[in-house]
């Protein structure tokens, strides 16, 4: 079984917006459709394949405007990271953490840092992003629209 993370194309749409997740994990994700309208040319949307079949979501702000403390001059936002439903439990966040950091160095090539806020509630992601090598700053962020979050870093 191959599992890429790839630049989303318009073959991708439909099963992006098919996507689900557990209705405990609504709090801290937007539903998708709301995510591509709002952040439609501000962001870029790549997905996470197993097999070729879309099975995740993700999005890269590149805009390099720092919201949190102590940004490099160079540093990428992650949002909005999204694996369906009905894939859960099969080792597809882990692989994702683990692909994550060397796939954005390629993508983005010249960008010093990943940055990304998780919510402090949510220990099962934070738990999977520490796995992908990235480290906690310290920093709450406090404007998450479902309370504090932690900030964390990953270098390239």
């Amino acid at each position: 079984m191959t599992f890429e993370l790839a630049r989303m194309t318009d073959d991708h749409r439909a099963d992006v917006l098919a996507l689900r997740v557990h209705d405990s994990q609504a709090l801290f994700v937007e539903p998708i459709a709301e995510t591509l309208e709002a952040t439609a040319g501000m962001r870029d949307n790549h997905v996470m394949l197993m097999n070729d079949a879309v099975v995740g979501f993700f999005q890269i702000d590149a805009t390099g405007e720092a919201r949190f403390r102590n940004p490099s001059s160079r540093e990428l936002e992650l949002h909005e990271v999204m694996i369906d439903a009905g894939r859960q439990g099969a080792g597809l966040g882990r692989k994702f953490a683990s692909a994550l950091g060397r796939y954005i160095a390629a993508e983005y090539p010249g960008w010093q840092t990943l940055v990304l806020s998780v919510n402090v509630m949510n220990g099962r992601a934070r738990a999977l992003y520490e796995l992908g090598g990235f480290r906690d700053t310290g920093e709450i962020y406090t404007k998450g629209r479902a309370g504090p979050q932690n900030v964390m870093r990953l270098r390239f």
